[in-house]
Formats: structure tokens, sequence, C-alpha cells
């Protein structure tokens, strides 16, 4: 299990810098998303939240109902705040998903800082 969370972490490390690189606007998300999941199997999908709202998921078949918004939902804002707030990568679970079944989820906040600050 610790390997498996080393690699979340790996997963959420990589997507972050590919984020930062593009001051926030991910274009590929889908192939670079394919091409992670394919390297390591520690997760079995990858999400962009800008501002708390899951805007890409990536495999999308399967996982439409994970398009929420992280911030307001009862069960994961109060964590996903608490990230934001400290900085900090937040790991949660196991929890009831949206898409069904139970999962652990990763969470890493993202902070861009240009004219107008964005995070994810």
């Amino acid at each position: 299990m610790k390997g498996e969370i080393k690699n979340a972490l790996t997963l959420s490390t990589t997507l972050k810098e590919l984020v930062l690189a593009s001051d926030g606007k991910v274009d590929n998300f889908s192939t670079v998303a394919k091409y992670l999941l394919a390297e390591n199997t520690a997760a079995s999908n990858l999400q962009l939240a800008p501002k708390g709202k899951v805007t890409e998921i990536y495999p999308l078949k399967g996982n439409e109902a994970g398009k929420i918004n992280l911030l307001t939902d009862p069960i994961r804002g109060p964590l996903c705040r608490y990230g934001i707030s400290h900085q900090v990568t937040v790991t949660q679970g196991p929890i009831a998903l949206k898409q069904g079944g139970k999962g652990l989820v990763m969470r890493t906040p993202i902070f861009i800082k240009k004219k107008c600050k964005k995070q994810f």
C-alpha cells in the first residue's frame, strides 16, 4: 500500500508540474493523463479541478458523475479546503465515489501566480 500511495503522489506531482508549466491552461490533458495512467497503475483516473470544480477527468467514460464542485461537497469539501489553506497534498478515504464504489483519493492544490490567481 505504501508503494501505491507513493506512486499516486508521483502522478499528482507530475500533473501539478504540467499545470504550472502551462500557466493553468492544459490543452492536452487527456493525452498526458492517458500516458501517465498507462505508466502507473496506482490511480484509475486523473482530474483537474480549477477553483475546486472538476472540469477534466481522464478517462471520462464511467467517471462522468465525478464532475462536481469539490469545495462545496459535504464529504470532500472540508479536506479540500484544508489542503488549499495549508498548501499541502491531502489523501482521503476510503470514501464513496460519485461514480460508484469506494476509493482512496489524493488531491494536490496548485497555485498559479499571475495577475489573477487561479487555484486548482
